[in-house]
């Protein structure tokens, strides 16, 4: 009975903590604004408008575990949302690129890529992946056989090159 009573008391103690924690400015900022965006629910802090820094939302991670899991994808597809007062960190830089590439694998603060990654497609535009940039340079050649295509399949040319990869990928 004694170890029950124990236990009850450091729950007592933490919960005391976290209710603490969750009265700071930047707790109810964060959360504030992911709520504003309609990205996070909650019924005890207010939507915001203001601006949140990354090094604020990895310390509100530390308490609230669902900002660490959006926090990746909220930065990819709401920049604007965040204010960049540092560099940042090397960890997170990894996490983007893995996004971008659409290849995610390494864990974030302890949170696993299989719960980080499916908030790409469900923040912003819906079941969008970030697209990747590639550039090529055509030369004169190319660039009429491009052309040609464009103006006889009437489509710009990024479509041209994708239905030309389609054709070439089902003759294989």
């Amino acid at each position: 009975m004694n170890q029950l009573k124990w236990i009850q008391e450091q729950a007592q103690k933490k919960q005391k903590e976290l209710n603490r924690l969750k009265k700071d400015m930047r707790y109810q900022k964060v959360i504030g604004r992911l709520v504003y965006e309609k990205v996070l629910v909650s019924s005890h802090v207010l939507p915001v408008r203001a601006l949140i820094t990354v090094e604020d939302a990895l310390w509100v991670g530390n308490i609230e575990p669902r900002v660490l899991e959006l926090l990746p994808a909220a930065f990819l597809k709401h920049p604007k949302i965040f204010l960049r007062t540092s560099p940042l960190p090397k960890d997170f830089i990894q996490v983007l690129q893995e996004i971008k590439k659409g290849k995610a694998k390494t864990s974030f603060h302890g949170i696993p890529a299989d719960r980080y990654e499916p908030w790409v497609k469900k923040i912003g535009r819906k079941g969008k992946y970030p697209t990747l940039l590639k550039t090529y340079r055509f030369n004169q050649e190319d660039l009429k056989m491009l052309n040609e295509l464009r103006r006889s399949w009437n489509v710009d040319e990024i479509s041209v090159i994708r239905k030309a990869l389609k054709d070439a990928l089902s003759k294989f």
